[in-house]
């Protein structure tokens, strides 16, 4: 069940990493479970890491295959028309059941929102980048069922 948690609230559970002030946290793969576990995640997405934009994506990757126009083998990844996100805006408890398909060295990054109203919420949505090589990892059927926590 999601709560209406600030950082101060986070951190008495997680180690919030935050590099540059006003920056992102950085999280490890365990402490995003935990996060949910405490009730501190509104929202979550995957994306295919910026780094990779402009590679070719190789034949016979995950992405070729899970019948989704967007992605084909010898294409140049492209941020255009959402190219390089998995999955966008997904509902915090969706997070559970698809975290153990997410590669254990993806990189999870923490925003955060927070309110000065009392009847405002805070937002804690966490990014999750990941490269192609890490996706190469997950069979078609792992990828779709990550894909169909979009929504």
């Amino acid at each position: 069940m999601q709560t209406n948690l600030s950082v101060n609230q986070i951190s008495q559970h997680i180690n919030l990493v935050q590099q540059i002030p006003g920056f992102p946290y950085y999280l490890s793969k365990d402490e995003a479970k935990k996060l949910v576990e405490i009730g501190g995640l509104s929202a979550w997405m995957l994306e295919i890491d910026n780094y990779e934009v402009g590679v070719e994506i190789p034949q016979g990757h995950p992405l070729t295959m899970i019948n989704d126009n967007r992605w084909n083998a010898g294409q140049r990844l492209t941020p255009r028309n959402y190219g390089t996100t998995i999955c966008c805006y997904s509902c915090y408890s969706s997070f559970a059941s698809a975290v153990e398909l997410i590669p254990e060295d993806a990189k999870f990054l923490l925003y955060m929102v927070e309110s000065d109203h009392p009847d405002d919420w805070n937002s804690a949505t966490l990014r999750i980048y990941v490269t192609l090589d890490q996706l190469s990892t997950l069979s078609p059927d792992e990828l779709k069922t990550l894909r169909d926590h979009q929504g």
